[in-house]
């Protein structure tokens, strides 16, 4: 759920279409970011996804695609989510699955790990320093374990940090909302961890992906002492972090965000009117990392 100012402003920024880039430096490569497929709740959907994928297959050489993140809603359930990874697994590019609130409400978080389990083993042999957080872990707030997706790797001088911030409250609307887990083993601990470790070197080198928007949403994301935490935090890597790329909105969405210091981008979900992902052209001239996006809209077969 999010407020129709924040509805209305999504929709004209779904209009934009390049964000940041420097000219007169090499390309390197390029990653896709896929959101909110939502596999099960109609055949429709299964036929946007192999849409999808076909034309990130068919562009994969001429636009430089190396790595897919899709930003999580993939499936409801344990079926819907192997049918999902059926049709991710026709992908060259290795791609990043995230889990979202719709797993967790569905009761399918452990059906996640389960159905991903043998891609992750793929995943640590094909990414460059491949770290997933153990899991189930106890989760106190909850009282009761909990399967959070936490990941990180890195790419041509890149580090990715995938965030699993899903509240595990069971409920209609506070099921959407974002959830620090700062607990032992929780989300939290991991991306202070990873940001503070990984902190070095060119800047705009960490890229953040998470299913829930990092900023102050109540009803959809943070509230706003959670993500007073999150920014002031943030705020001491400015020159580090570029960006958090998520979904959960289903509309295009953009903004700056101070004083944490870095970029949010919402792709547009897979199931929203026309099918979208966004593309992202990733450069570096040594000193620092840019990047230009695209927002490529595909049409499934008729």
């Amino acid at each position: 759920m999010i407020s129709g100012g924040a509805i209305l402003g999504g929709i004209l920024l779904s209009f934009f279409i390049a964000f940041g880039g420097c000219t007169g430096i090499e390309e390197d490569f390029s990653f896709a970011v896929v959101s909110d497929p939502h596999i099960g709740a109609s055949p429709e959907n299964e036929r946007r996804l192999r849409a999808c994928v076909d034309w990130i297959q068919a562009n994969e050489a001429v636009e430089s695609i190396e790595i897919v993140f899709v930003v999580g809603d993939i499936g409801f359930g344990l079926e819907s989510l192997y049918r999902a990874k059926e049709i991710l697994d026709l992908l060259s590019p290795p791609y990043i699955p995230l889990i979202g609130d719709n797993e967790v409400q569905s009761g399918a978080e452990e059906a996640f790990e389960e159905v991903f389990a043998p891609h992750f083993s793929l995943l640590a042999e094909r990414m460059d320093h491949w770290r997933k957080a153990l899991t189930p872990v106890w989760n106190p707030q909850r009282s009761k374990f909990s399967f959070l997706q936490n990941y990180s790797f890195d790419h041509k001088g890149l580090h990715f940090i995938c965030l699993d911030w899903c509240t595990r409250i069971l409920a209609p609307l506070l099921g959407e909302q974002a959830d620090l887990h700062d607990f032992p083993e929780g989300t939290w601990s991991w991306f202070v961890e990873h940001v503070t470790a990984t902190a070095v070197g060119p800047k705009e080198s960490l890229v953040l992906f998470s299913h829930h928007p990092m900023h102050a949403e109540a009803l959809a994301a943070f509230t706003t002492s959670e993500y007073r935490t999150l920014s002031e935090f943030a705020s001491g890597f400015q020159d580090f972090l570029y960006a958090d790329f998520a979904g959960h909105y289903h509309i295009y969405w953009h903004e700056t965000l101070w004083p944490a210091g870095y970029e949010l981008f919402v792709t547009e979900a897979v199931t929203f009117l026309f099918p979208n992902l966004s593309l992202v052209e990733v450069q570096h001239d040594g000193d620092r990392f840019s990047y230009n996006h695209r927002w490529i809209t595909f049409l499934p077969a008729s």
